[in-house]
């Protein structure tokens, strides 16, 4: 989680300042993805992020099509379908169009 705060620094957004983040665990529960999925698109967030985490990732998938969502997955997002092509990312459901 460093890295990502360094990296949201790096362009400008400083935690507590400027950005609010907030963090949902599941604690390896992975059932629980959906609900934490569905309570940040309840509670309006800007970006859902879910870093190495491909069930997270499909679980916000599921519940949005408006917000994007950051991932980084070790393996292919396209096998694992957080991604339709390598080239042109879905976001939130949709894909982006060049």
């Amino acid at each position: 989680m460093a890295a990502f705060r360094r990296g949201l620094s790096e362009i400008g957004y400083i935690g507590g300042q400027n950005v609010t983040i907030e963090y949902c665990w599941a604690n390896n529960e992975l059932q629980r993805l959906p609900e934490l999925a569905t309570d940040l698109v309840r509670r309006r967030v800007a970006v859902i992020a879910t870093p190495q985490s491909a069930s997270a990732t499909l679980a916000a998938k599921a519940v949005t099509a408006t917000i994007p969502i950051i991932f980084y997955i070790g393996g292919d997002p396209v096998r694992t379908e957080s991604t339709q092509t390598e080239s042109v990312p879905v976001v939130g459901g949709g894909s982006k169009s060049k």
